[in-house]
């Protein structure tokens, strides 16, 4: 698990315009306190030279194991809500049920990491999609 002040930047290297570019390895989970309520931030896509990023079903699986992981260690039990993960901005390229294939997977792998409930997060109309698969 890599935490945000456990960090290391994956690289250092020029942008487009020369600047530096630092980047978190993918899994990498910042939580964030606001309004009583912790939001964990998490690394799924690596960025290239002119700062587009990438993702695949891999990065995702990893990052969302690094997720557990991290909940596992620090989530006291509490509730934890995870929108689908893998869609649209993401850049991995996978439908919504391939997300929710992979989000079961990995929570079927990892069981002995949860303490409280999981929850998946999504909006209504990827709902109505998923339940009429």
């Amino acid at each position: 698990v890599i935490h945000a002040r456990d960090y290391m930047p994956l690289c250092i290297r020029a942008g487009a315009d020369n600047s530096k570019q630092t980047g978190y390895p993918i899994g990498t989970v910042v939580p964030v306190a606001w309004n009583n309520v912790t939001i964990y931030l998490l690394a799924v896509s690596q960025f290239d030279d002119m700062n587009t990023a990438h993702s695949s079903k891999e990065y995702i699986e990893t990052a969302l194991i690094s997720l557990l992981e991290f909940y596992n260690v620090f989530g006291q039990g509490n509730d934890i809500y995870i929108p689908l993960v893998g869609t649209g901005r993401s850049r991995a390229n996978l439908s919504n049920k391939e997300a929710v294939d992979l989000f079961e997977k990995v929570i079927n792998e990892n069981q002995e990491k949860l303490h409280g409930k999981i929850h998946m997060v999504v909006t209504p109309n990827i709902g109505e999609e998923l339940l009429v698969m």
